[in-house]
């Protein structure tokens, strides 16, 4: 991983809110098409998408590395991707004629939510290397001292 991003790994404040400015920026430009052709999903329902799944990996991982609460960091993104399953659900209707409306809004918003996932877990890099780290998962199975999280080696 790039070196001069060691300081956005780290849970502070200044990486939070570098994190957070980079999830409504995300969320804004996946919004803006939206906005342009005047759907009901538009602007700021990315950006409140894009932040609040950033704001929960975040949250994920201060429990973990900050508390040292030990559990597993993928499940409250794993609550994020079920629930935006919801709405997206909800963005979606079949018209009279039988024909399927909302479909690209929901996966706009199902796309906003992973990049705040992605935002929130160590994304500002984005290596590519790091998938497990993207997904909220540093260092799967392991405390932070690097002992084993279940007893498994």
């Amino acid at each position: 991983m790039l070196p001069i991003f060691d300081g956005v790994r780290d849970v502070t404040v200044l990486s939070t809110t570098l994190r957070m400015l980079l999830a409504v920026v995300c969320g804004g430009l996946i919004g803006l098409e939206r906005e342009y052709k005047r759907r009901p999903a538009g602007f700021r329902t990315h950006i409140l998408i894009c932040l609040g799944a950033a704001m929960t990996t975040l949250t994920s991982q201060f429990l973990y590395l900050n508390l040292h609460y030990y559990t597993d960091m993928a499940r409250l993104g794993a609550q994020v991707v079920a629930g935006i399953g919801f709405i997206g659900a909800g963005a979606i209707i079949v018209t009279r004629r039988r024909r399927v409306k909302g479909l690209t809004t929901a996966a706009g918003l199902w796309a906003a939510a992973i990049v705040g996932l992605c935002l929130g877990g160590h994304g500002a890099d984005s290596g590519g290397g790091d998938v497990p780290v993207q997904a909220g998962v540093p260092d799967a199975g392991q405390r932070p001292g690097g002992e084993p999280l279940y007893g498994v080696q």
